[in-house]
């Protein structure tokens, strides 16, 4: 499949002038970064005499889950792990985080032991510009049409906007700014529909949609990277192209991934959900509203609407389906939302039966059917 110019999965290994060797520290985290760094490896084994050595650098492993019992690894450190395994890394992952970190740590690698380039993929912290002013090159590959998008959550925004397109754009460091370098080169518009119709990569626990567009975007990012490497395009750069609008990409947050029944229709929380995972509510209780998790959810079609049902009571009041499985809330313009497992704060997932049946002993909600509505 083609995306803009580039053909994603093509090896950039021929013609171009040859430049100077790089030894490359790699800055990365999620599967958007793994493209860049299989396409640095396999550079590395088919040139050398381009890419001489790549050093890893990535995020401290973080605990997570109930009583942060769950050790997460990032993606990329799975991937460099293995890559040592095998050989085709010489060292494992430098986990960095803070700022000190990053330059005690590091700044010896780029003034004593020749790392010449800085490759930033998805890294999701600054690089300080000690290191960028020490280092002779460096590149970003960013997932959108910059300036479009500068911030951590280019995808989901495209996907929470309901954007058209989308794209990725190769660009410089900047030694104090998050996506202002200059543009070494960037993509055509590519369809967000078409790219979605892909199947999302395995093994990946992320939203279904955000994992389509990280994978399909990271692997045409790392193309680009390595055409720069091979034909030397990284030496130039011009200033951020005026064809698009500046905006940002604002770090996604709790409240992004809460319902807003009246502003939002069912639609809106599908594309949610496939963007940011399970979106959430409240229900008002004896001790105050707590907070509700709702997975599995869909469209539900409007020729199933049951007149007297939740429209006369307004948006977020909810009934049983037909099946007496799945609940329909009601949303903004008059949209039904179906969903078949929620979860209560402080309790595990349920299916619908087993969530209604528990809500007086647990909410003081005597008669849900009269009484239950998300806010």
């Amino acid at each position: 499949m083609l995306y803009g110019s580039l053909a994603v999965g093509r090896r950039w290994y021929s013609g171009g002038p040859a430049g100077p060797r790089l030894k490359v520290l790699f800055f990365g985290s999620d599967l958007f970064s793994v493209h860049s760094l299989n396409k640095l490896i396999e550079l590395k084994q088919a040139r050398p005499n381009i890419v001489a050595d790549v050093a890893v650098v990535s995020r401290p492993l973080k605990r997570s889950g109930r009583g942060r019992s769950v050790l997460k690894m990032p993606p990329l450190v799975e991937r460099a792990q293995r890559a040592l395994e095998v050989g085709e890394l010489v060292q494992g992952p430098l986990l960095c985080d803070s700022r000190e970190e990053l330059v005690c740590d590091l700044y010896p690698l780029v003034t004593k032991s020749g790392y010449n380039m800085l490759v930033a993929v998805s890294y999701g912290q600054l690089i300080p510009a000690a290191l960028v002013d020490a280092a002779k090159y460096s590149l970003n590959v960013h997932p959108s049409l910059l300036p479009r998008y500068r911030g951590s959550s280019p995808i989901q925004r495209t996907l929470l906007n309901g954007d058209a397109v989308t794209g990725v754009t190769l660009q410089t460091l900047h030694r104090s700014k998050f996506d202002q370098g200059g543009i070494v080169s960037q993509s055509g518009e590519l369809s967000v529909a078409q790219l979605l119709q892909n199947d999302p990569p395995q093994g990946i626990r992320l939203p279904k949609n955000t994992a389509i567009l990280m994978d399909q975007l990271g692997v045409l990012g790392a193309d680009m990277l390595a055409a720069a490497l091979v034909n030397g395009s990284y030496t130039s750069a011009i200033p951020n192209s005026p064809k698009y609008k500046p905006s940002l990409a604002r770090k996604i947050v709790t409240e992004d991934k809460r319902a807003q029944w009246t502003a939002e229709t069912a639609g809106q929380l599908v594309d949610k959900y496939l963007a940011l995972g399970p979106v959430h509510t409240f229900i008002k209780t004896d001790t105050g509203a707590k907070r509700v998790i709702l997975h599995d959810i869909q469209l539900h079609p409007v020729a199933e609407l049951i007149p007297d049902g939740p429209r006369r009571r307004g948006p977020g009041c909810f009934e049983l389906d037909e099946s007496g499985e799945s609940i329909i809330i009601q949303c903004a313009q008059n949209t039904r939302l179906q969903v078949g497992t929620l979860q209560l704060e402080g309790f595990a997932q349920e299916n619908v039966p087993t969530f209604l049946r528990r809500l007086k002993k647990r909410c003081g909600i005597a008669d849900w059917t009269q009484s239950a509505q998300f806010q």
